[in-house]
């Protein structure tokens, strides 16, 4: 594996960490906009960064 390709993971990771962070700063307004629900959200947020 290069420098290059593990650098890329790494970046899929923490954007991944801080998409997730920001789902659940959302109100019920916006999740409801985006077709979410809480419990969508909350299974979300709980998956480990390296999840997909």
């Amino acid at each position: 594996m290069t420098l290059s390709t593990v650098a890329n993971v790494i970046g899929t990771w923490r954007q991944r960490r801080r998409e997730r962070r920001e789902l659940t700063l959302l109100d019920a307004r916006s999740l409801r906009d985006l077709g979410l629900n809480p419990s969508n959200v909350q299974f979300e947020a709980n998956k480990p960064f390296w999840r997909d």
